[in-house]
């Protein structure tokens, strides 16, 4: 599940957009015009697991972009933090 910590955007139009993750992959949820949400998963974990921190924003056009972290040493924590787009 979720971990404890997720982002949340509001998109042009007011309906919130969420990014949150666990070890195994990062999943953006949308608001539909019904209450439904749509969950869609944007990063799938290789070898290495995921860190906690998920970070994203929504430019001009409500396109996501964010940066999450993949876990390469987990005492002391280290990692390697990567940015993208999810295309919209």
């Amino acid at each position: 599940g979720a971990r404890k910590i997720t982002a949340i955007e509001l998109a042009s139009d007011g309906a919130p957009r969420i990014m949150y993750g666990d070890k195994d992959q990062v999943v953006y949820a949308t608001r539909n015009g019904d209450g439904s949400w749509t969950n869609t998963q944007v990063v799938k974990a290789g070898e290495r697991p995921l860190g906690q921190l998920v970070e994203f924003a929504l430019d001009g056009n409500d396109q996501p972009h964010l940066t999450y972290f993949e876990v390469t040493q987990a005492s002391p924590l280290e990692g390697i933090v990567y940015y993208g787009t999810t295309g919209g």
